[in-house]
């Protein structure tokens, strides 16, 4: 059985980033984009209540989110529906910021 020194030294050899870590650096961004994502749902819906036009400015940035999601699932998997889904969503996206300027 290793003992406590053992283990802190292997630690502290360790200076590249191994499978783990870079698990942890892709779950961390998804977790960062899915809380994006929800905040603009959250704020669209508030400006959908008080009637203000900037829910589409909201809702873009909600459809940019998946997009990127998508269009990253494209890349690891090289499925053309995750391609084909993730520009839609992008290029209504850029089309809602493009409405929500012209509306300002």
């Amino acid at each position: 059985m290793k003992s406590t020194r053992d283990i802190s030294a292997q630690r502290r050899v360790r200076c590249g980033k191994d499978e783990r870590d870079r698990q942890i650096d892709v779950q961390s961004k998804s977790y960062a984009a899915e809380i994006m994502v929800t905040v603009s749902e959250i704020l669209m819906i508030a400006a959908l209540v008080k009637g203000s036009p900037l829910w589409r400015g909201f809702l873009s940035v909600a459809l940019t989110g998946c997009a990127v999601g998508l269009i990253h699932k494209y890349t690891v998997y090289r499925e053309k529906p995750y391609l084909y889904v993730g520009l839609a969503l992008g290029l209504a996206a850029l089309a809602l910021l493009i409405a929500c300027i012209r509306v300002m």
